[in-house]
């Protein structure tokens, strides 16, 4: 648990309070994800910055808890960053859980693969081989994680099919692939949920 605590100083009519910095080694590559859970605090502005000061990645949390997750995987191998700045005057606790994602590789038409999200905030990044022309879905059974985002990307990076829902089994819509590459396929869970879903390519 991590408390953050108002430290006021006064400068004449001004008012500074301070905020807390928390730094992690991270390898240039990895992607990484915050949860942020039994947060006290009514609102919080959250961020994660290079040890530059480059800010990659930020969100907003109150005490419903919430989780931030960088849109690219870290640049450089180092030290970084997490902010933690309460808005105002607010005082409170918050936990944070700092995670890599949950990531491995699939096989077309093989059988479904378990996949466990076991911390809060912690996402998955799954990858498989397609060939050129080929159609690919994907398929989610077993879903215990609740409200979960399934998205497939191409090799650069670019948005071809995704879902969100809660329901037990669903299937994005397929995907005719434009070459022969690696595919990535994420997992989303909603803000800090964690347990399990299995998720399956299958081509026609």
């Amino acid at each position: 648990m991590i408390e953050v605590r108002h430290l006021t100083r006064r400068y004449g009519d001004l008012t500074a309070v301070d905020d807390a910095r928390y730094t992690f080694n991270g390898n240039a590559g990895q992607w990484v994800n915050l949860g942020l859970t039994s947060v006290s605090i009514t609102s919080t502005a959250v961020t994660l910055m290079t040890s530059e000061g480059t800010i990659l990645a930020s969100t907003a949390v109150g005490t419903a808890d919430g989780s931030l997750e960088d849109q690219n995987p870290l640049p450089t191998t180092g030290t970084y960053t997490v902010l933690i700045d309460p808005v105002g005057s607010y005082t409170g606790k918050m936990t944070l859980t700092l995670s890599t994602e949950v990531a491995d590789s699939l096989k077309l038409n093989a059988a479904p693969r378990p996949i466990a999200v076991s911390r809060p905030g912690q996402n998955g990044r799954y990858t498989f081989t397609g060939a050129a022309n080929q159609q690919a879905m994907i398929k989610v059974t077993n879903n215990t994680l609740g409200s979960v985002t399934v998205n497939l990307y191409s090799p650069n990076g670019i948005l071809l099919a995704g879902r969100t829902g809660s329901a037990s089994s669903f299937t994005l819509n397929p995907v005719t692939l434009a070459s022969a590459d690696t595919y990535t396929v994420t997992i989303n869970p909603a803000l800090t949920e964690t347990d399990s879903i299995q998720l399956q390519v299958s081509s026609q």
